[in-house]
């Protein structure tokens, strides 16, 4: 093992905060490795880009998120509306109310189930109308 840090290669003086990590070969230490953090760096006007380019992307990313908040609150409003208006008309028919109708907007599956809602109410209230046993018509002889 070697207990003796000399340089090979590089400066001598290695006191302003080196990082220095040991070089091992089969778990047995060979030899050395340090680095000591430049000085041209923390004055750098590419550290100040650096930080502004950091800035720049963490204000881009609390854009883009507070942006798909909204979108979600005003997709989510956009779905529940119509199943809102299904449950207040189901609400109705189980009253008795069979006139109660869903007004459809959309062409999707909520537009479709809007649309069966309707007819299911028009049924019941043809039924209603006629008794739930059917109008039935008898010739007259």
């Amino acid at each position: 093992m070697i207990k003796i840090k000399k340089v090979v290669v590089g400066r001598a003086n290695l006191n302003d905060n080196p990082h220095i990590e040991p070089i091992l070969l089969n778990n047995n230490v060979i030899g050395w490795i340090g680095l000591v953090p430049s000085k041209l760096v923390q004055s750098s006007p590419a550290k100040a880009f650096l930080a502004a380019q950091f800035h720049n992307y963490f204000m881009i990313t609390l854009l883009v998120i507070a942006l798909a908040f909204i979108m979600a609150i005003v997709l989510s409003r956009h779905l529940i509306k119509p199943i809102k208006q299904i449950v207040t008309g189901t609400d109705e028919l189980t009253n008795g109310n069979f006139a109660s109708r869903i007004t459809s907007s959309s062409k999707d599956e909520l537009g479709t189930l809007s649309n069966n809602f309707n007819a299911l109410a028009h049924t019941l209230e043809q039924k209603n109308k006629c008794g739930f046993n059917g109008c039935q018509t008898h010739p007259t002889n």
